[in-house]
């Protein structure tokens, strides 16, 4: 299930959280060159934006959420975890071109994938999957450099999300993903729902 809607949250409160992000407890330093920082939203926004998640899509989900800043783009991968359903990107504030996030036609139920060292890999087995054939989408293109297009061949495009304030992306979990090339940074609030039951 992917969808987008629309959501009405205090942008100016998150971005100022987001600006600061170096300074709070939890923070992760994640990708490649462990640029990109993820850090917990407080108990209460937290229980406060699942609410309001699961009314606009009309789930039962418990939700996580992180504040995240990328300077780096994030390569493709999947946010398989056994009990996540869902995941979803409320889009803050860039700098970039327009940012888009691509979800593709393979997905993997038996474990996190990540691309790591010209492959995609399960994370705790570092086992490669091999996917990668000949047949290119061309739509691709559109969003990564020439230097990119390799990664992506035997992938087909499944949905294209353009990055909007005011929007929410929701995606399957187990489907590969990966944001569009840039240089400059991104921030937005990724979230993953959990059945309760």
């Amino acid at each position: 299930m992917e969808k987008i809607a629309d959501i009405d949250i205090n942008y100016f409160y998150h971005k100022n959280i987001i600006k600061n992000i170096s300074d709070r407890n939890n923070v992760r330093d994640i990708g490649k060159n462990k640029l990109n920082k993820f850090s917990n939203l407080d108990v209460d926004d937290r229980i406060e934006l699942g609410k309001q998640i699961n009314k606009i899509f009309g789930l039962d989900y418990r939700w996580t959420f992180d504040y995240c800043y990328t300077p780096e783009p994030v390569g493709l991968h999947n946010d398989y975890e056994p009990t996540v359903m869902n995941g979803i990107i409320i889009p803050l504030d860039w700098n970039i071109k327009q940012p888009y996030t691509l979800t593709f036609d393979k997905e993997t139920h038996d474990g996190k994938v990540v691309y790591r060292n010209g492959n995609v890999i399960y994370k705790d087995s570092e086992q490669i999957i091999q996917y990668k054939t000949d047949a290119t989408d061309n739509e691709i293109s559109k969003y990564m450099p020439d230097s990119q297009q390799g990664i992506y061949n035997g992938l087909k495009l499944h949905n294209v999300f353009k990055w909007e304030v005011g929007k929410v992306f929701l995606f399957e979990a187990n489907r590969w993903h990966t944001s569009s090339w840039f240089s400059g940074y991104k921030s937005f609030i990724n979230g993953f729902g959990r059945c309760t039951s």
